[in-house]
């Protein structure tokens, strides 16, 4: 009997656990942080986020790859209420990666795809109440001249 609890044991310690497995290679990681920088085709974007807070803490640069499948949402305070809400609520609303703007608080899910960060999801924050959050139908008809 002592025989086999020390043989346990032993392979307890051998045998890396789950969580161990999963600190060492994760699938998705989260990225916070601002905007720096968009590419032109609208295939990556640029975060700046900083790292742990110490005293030679400097801001790390990302660049997240994006791709057709890559859910992009602005989340933005509503002042009126929605049926069944509050005023204040948060609202989200679509967001086409042509709108993503340097200078946006943005929170990225990625995974590693060969060797390159990718974003799954990313939420676009709006630090100021808005009166109404935006359709993309609306944005782009405000943005467009003669309408």
């Amino acid at each position: 009997m002592r025989h086999i609890v020390i043989a346990l044991l032993l392979a307890g310690l051998l045998v890396p656990g789950a969580g161990q497995a999963a600190e060492t290679t994760p699938a998705e990681m989260t990225h916070s942080g601002m905007i720096v920088a968009t590419g032109r085709d609208a295939k990556a974007v640029t975060l700046e986020e900083f790292g742990p807070l110490a005293p030679k803490s400097r801001p790390i640069k990302l660049v997240i790859g994006l791709t057709s499948t890559t859910k992009i949402e602005l989340v933005a305070r509503s002042a009126a209420a929605a049926p069944g809400d509050w005023p204040g609520g948060f609202r989200e609303t679509p967001l086409a990666a042509t709108e993503l703007k340097p200078g946006a608080f943005a929170t990225v899910k990625t995974a590693k795809r060969d060797g390159r960060l990718i974003a799954v999801e990313i939420t676009v924050v709006s630090p100021t109440p808005a009166r109404s959050v935006a359709t993309p139908e609306q944005r782009s008809a405000s943005a467009t001249p003669g309408k």
